[in-house]
């Protein structure tokens, strides 16, 4: 009988061969996807989980694969929804594709925050990486090594069928997702960065310029027996120091439906605005708006971006997270002989944030 044999290359350790029964399909395999410098390694897997089937080749004298088994469980069903972090870094990395470069304080004590390797393309892209993003940072800090790719859909508001699994499409959709942050950096520069931002990135020299992968990520997907993507487990080391993350309060922001992601982007950063000190009121020009939550702009018919913004102030008002809202001054067509798109894009909108 033909022995095919692979090699498990698990991390921090060295690699060794695995043999198993060709007339077997094996249901576990590794991502091929190479990466350009997203720090990664390669884990190749191949086993079948199924207990019965286990079961099965036990008895006839085939053997199972206790290693692979108590690979794969360690890993635990994670239900908890994941919180915001509030450290200025990752608070920044809402900016992504918007801004190269973030400045924070003033001065001789200045220093910019950028992020490179990935650029999302529309307000899904946006709102499904930051809810990625953000969520791998929070179950790091709370010490967890890995997540199956279902929990962390469930986690982070993707839309499942009622009465449904996610279909196949939808988990190929976030894994894609899960190596863009993978290959995501932040770079820190400036002339006085702060001891405290070092602090955070442990293994880089302690210098005022340097760009780190925030995370290394290994991925398992696992296939059903017709070759059907069933699940995936992500396992991801953080490249940062733990115990310096702090999180938001409230739990439910990045639970929030993935299938309406302007609302999700606004609610990121308005929640990040309320966390500010004597936070009372964020102003922002409705071009800046329309940047952070990627609504597009109509040139053609001006008003469906206007009803876009309004529906989801309204919502973001009613849901609670801002107490009011309204124009500065709100233009009319006459004003100053410019088109009203014009005008209406440059007025300044204040949202009005709740007392805490």
């Amino acid at each position: 009988m033909m022995e095919k044999k692979r090699t498990l290359g698990a991390r921090g350790s060295g690699s060794r061969e695995l043999g198993y029964y060709f007339k077997f399909l094996p249901i576990f395999y590794t991502i091929s996807k190479p990466l350009s410098r997203a720090p990664r390694k390669t884990l190749e897997l191949e086993g079948i989980m199924d207990k019965k089937k286990d079961g099965k080749r036990e008895k006839a004298g085939q053997g199972s694969n206790p290693d692979l088994k108590r690979f794969i469980e360690k890993i635990e069903r994670i239900k908890e929804p994941p919180k915001l972090p509030i450290n200025n870094l990752f608070i920044a990395a809402q900016y992504i594709g918007e801004k190269n470069t973030i400045k924070f304080r003033k001065g001789k004590k200045r220093f910019c925050v950028s992020f490179g390797g990935y650029k999302p393309k529309s307000a899904r892209e946006k709102a499904l990486f930051l809810s990625v993003y953000y969520a791998l940072i929070y179950y790091a800090v709370k010490d967890k090594e890995g997540i199956y790719i279902t929990d962390l859909m469930d986690n982070i508001g993707c839309h499942r069928r009622p009465g449904h699994g996610y279909i196949q499409p939808q988990k190929e959709e976030v894994l894609d997702m899960v190596w863009n942050v993978a290959r995501s950096e932040i770079g820190v520069s400036g002339d006085a960065v702060p001891q405290e931002i070092k602090e955070l990135f442990p293994d880089i020299e302690k210098k005022d310029n340097f760009k780190i992968n925030i995370f290394s990520i290994d991925v398992i997907k696992q296939y059903s027996v017709d070759m059907r993507l069933k699940d995936a487990i992500v396992y991801f080391k953080p490249n940062f120091d733990k115990s310096l993350i702090i999180f938001n309060r409230d739990s439910e922001i990045l639970k929030l439906g993935l299938h309406e992601p302007e609302y999700k982007n606004l609610v990121i950063y308005i929640s990040y605005g309320s966390n500010l000190k004597n936070a009372k009121k964020i102003t922002k020009t409705v071009r800046e708006l329309l940047k952070i939550t990627r609504i597009n702009i109509d040139d053609i018919n001006p008003w469906r971006t206007y009803d876009r913004l309004v529906a989801i102030l309204r919502r973001a008002q009613n849901d609670g997270y801002i107490h009011k809202w309204g124009w500065e001054r709100y233009p009319e067509e006459k004003d100053q002989g410019k088109p009203w798109l014009n005008l209406w894009l440059d007025t300044n909108t204040i949202l009005i944030l709740p007392e805490a």
